[in-house]
């Protein structure tokens, strides 16, 4: 619709093309953000990281936060009311990652500021690495035992339970394996493939063995996932933005040769070696 030949800023509801049409008008805001000197970004490497756009969310990485978030807060303005794009300040939130950034004021600000983690796009971002496991994967073990628990009330059958579990509980730990590359203990995937097989079988004895049905379904199989080697390969795919450094292909099968023969230790101590001489 066109009055006096000015377009409308949106479309109707439902439309497939608005998804689209913000992505593509959000694109000169993060380019103007991350062209601005003054606005101080993340430096890993050779890169400097000032912020990441999925759908709506705007996630800014920012040092020096006295000088850039007003910077970084005039531009989005400047361009919101080009735009009419608006930033929601009262759900927007804060989170001083070290120590010096702790120390700094942020009372002239109106976001929510958080102090050990912060939540985005269902990621719990904690201040420490040690954390992210337990903030992340722990509670998500804990929910899916209390929803195989319920479900296994219900009059389900052998194929509805696996269904259930490729389509439901499948996708919420594959979501985290992409988000989040860590190499989990082996001690965590035995406690799932314990809770999975107990559904599957609704408690009782295994008729068939958990290796055979994560075989292909044109072997005669289920095909459920291997969770730790979906873990695995998200990993190791996630070493591709450092094919330009230090760290290699051999390095990240180093790594995973080192997991597989269940030397972890050797193992994590490889993969922070190679990222250490990689930001370094």
């Amino acid at each position: 619709m066109y009055i006096l030949g000015v377009q409308p800023y949106t479309k109707f509801t439902g439309c497939p093309l608005s998804p689209l049409l913000f992505n593509l008008s959000i694109e000169p805001l993060a380019a103007a953000l991350r062209m601005d000197p003054r606005i101080r970004g993340i430096t890993r490497g050779n890169t400097i990281h000032k912020c990441s756009l999925y759908a709506d969310d705007l996630l800014l990485y920012i040092t020096d936060p006295e000088a850039s978030i007003p910077l970084a807060l005039d531009l989005i303005g400047s361009f919101g009311r080009l735009s009419r794009y608006r930033l929601n300040l009262a759900k927007s939130t804060l989170f001083p990652v070290n120590s010096l950034a702790k120390e700094a004021n942020y009372s002239a600000f109106q976001f929510r500021l958080e102090h050990s983690s912060s939540t985005d796009l269902g990621i719990q971002i904690t201040d420490t690495y040690q954390d992210l496991f337990k903030q992340n994967f722990t509670p998500l073990l804990e929910k899916t035992k209390s929803d195989l628990a319920r479900w296994s009330v219900l009059p389900i059958s052998l194929a509805g339970r696996v269904n259930t579990i490729k389509m439901v509980v499948l996708p919420r730990f594959m979501y985290l394996f992409q988000m989040i590359p860590l190499f989990l203990p082996k001690t965590f995937f035995t406690q799932l493939d314990g809770l999975i097989s107990s559904y599957i079988w609704d408690k009782k004895v295994p008729r068939i063995r958990k290796s055979l049905l994560q075989c292909s379904k044109s072997e005669g199989a289920a095909n459920i996932v291997k969770l730790s080697t979906w873990m695995r390969a998200n990993v190791i795919s996630n070493f591709s933005f450092l094919s330009q450094s230090n760290f290699t292909v051999a390095s990240a099968i180093m790594v995973y040769v080192k997991y597989e023969t269940k030397d972890f230790g050797e193992g994590f101590l490889c993969l922070k070696k190679c990222l250490h001489n990689t930001h370094s």
